[in-house]
């Protein structure tokens, strides 16, 4: 985490997208045989040990902070949505971010990236229509129906 998520000459969405890079690429190094060990343990331990489901409740908790800690930078510098609440958004992320680990793992490979779609810097994140954020006009409009029009 010191080199991606509190790396200070970052800026605060690219130390996010970093963590996540980083985070894949270990994964890839390994041929896709680990996942993270937080959350294989996760799924395991808590019906055996209230111990040790309490000690992963901390580490999620502190995942989940640097995350929002993260976003709440971004946020501050303009470059992520300042309505959306950053303790959400770092729940969020580490779900997702384990659920992404999980299926890397099964399907051994990268799957899609999650920080290619939650942190476009298109406006297809930021606009809203109606009253609700819209991402599929945008996309059309960026000839891309597939995946974020930030993408790359």
């Amino acid at each position: 985490m010191d080199s991606t998520l509190r790396d200070q000459s970052r800026q605060p969405k690219e130390r996010l997208r970093a963590y996540f890079v980083a985070i894949a690429e270990w994964l890839e190094d390994a041929g896709w045989r680990y996942g993270c060990l937080v959350g294989n343990m996760s799924l395991e331990v808590p019906e055996h040990s209230d111990v040790l489901r309490r000690h992963l409740t901390e580490i999620c908790r502190s995942l989940t902070d640097a995350f929002a800690e993260t976003v709440r930078a971004a946020q501050a510098a303009g470059e992520v949505r300042s309505d959306l609440d950053a303790d959400d958004v770092g729940t969020f992320l580490l779900a997702s971010w384990e659920g992404a680990m999980m299926r890397m793992k099964v399907e051994r490979s990268p799957s899609r990236s999650i920080s290619s779609n939650v942190f476009c810097s298109q406006p297809c994140l930021q606009t809203k229509v109606s009253g609700r954020y819209r991402v599929d006009a945008v996309r059309r409009e960026a000839g891309n129906s597939d995946r974020c029009c930030a993408a790359g």
